[in-house]
């Protein structure tokens, strides 16, 4: 028998947030499309939003620098 964890959640990560809503923001342009390719098309964007997000910050640093 699996022993129940006590104490807090944690909090949701980052990723966890950015899913949650993609998949909710696809479920309304894209209804015809299954839980799992909603979950695969969001962590497409997850990867296209996140080089994004490191060229962005490389942008910064070279900035301050």
């Amino acid at each position: 028998q699996k022993k129940k964890k006590t104490g807090p959640k944690r909090p949701p990560t980052e990723y966890n947030i950015f899913i949650k809503n993609k998949i909710d923001e696809l479920k309304i342009t894209n209804p015809e499309l299954k839980n799992t390719q909603l979950m695969s098309k969001a962590a497409e964007l997850w990867s296209l939003n996140k080089k994004e997000r490191q060229e962005e910050q490389e942008q910064e640093t070279n900035l301050e620098t």
